[in-house]
């Protein structure tokens, strides 16, 4: 019973840090797009890295 618990919890726990990290990855492709559109030297450093 408390196996299954942990389980689910472990789910939860990572579909929250899969969200987190989509969230976070829009924010910086749209922060980036907005660099790389007023910046090409940001752009050859943010394709190399």
């Amino acid at each position: 019973m408390f196996n299954k618990n942990c389980h689910k919890l472990d789910k939860k726990i990572k579909n929250i840090a899969l969200k987190n990290f989509y969230k976070a990855l829009d924010f910086f492709e749209k922060v980036g797009y907005a660099s790389v559109k007023s910046n090409k030297k940001l752009s050859a450093i943010l394709t190399l890295a």
